[in-house]
């Protein structure tokens, strides 16, 4: 979760998929008002983070394709899309050098 003072501007989740080290990040949303500050960005780093530390090595999301700045976002992040229902999907080692 992201705040400012005590209003909830942000909130991230992810999950473990099965046994074989995968996660899936189901959402990631910012309020409208505080887009374009790389909350969002900072979210999702963390939950690589979090995901990382805990074994994982990939990581699946999913996205609105006409929602440009999270399609954008997953792209930097080095996600790739992997099928037409817009999932993206990458490796988390080492992950930072593709950022």
């Amino acid at each position: 979760m992201a705040w400012d003072g005590d209003r909830l501007v942000g909130m991230s989740g992810t999950k473990v998929v099965g046994s074989a080290g995968s996660g899936y990040i189901w959402f990631a949303g910012v309020d409208r008002a505080y887009r374009r500050r790389s909350i969002a960005l900072a979210m999702k780093v963390l939950t690589m983070e979090w995901a990382l530390s805990r074994g994982l090595v990939r990581m699946t999301a999913s996205h609105n394709a006409a929602s440009q700045g999270i399609v954008s976002l997953n792209r930097k992040l080095g996600f790739k899309t992997t099928a037409a229902r817009q999932y993206v999907t990458r490796g988390l080692w080492p992950w930072m050098r593709n950022t």
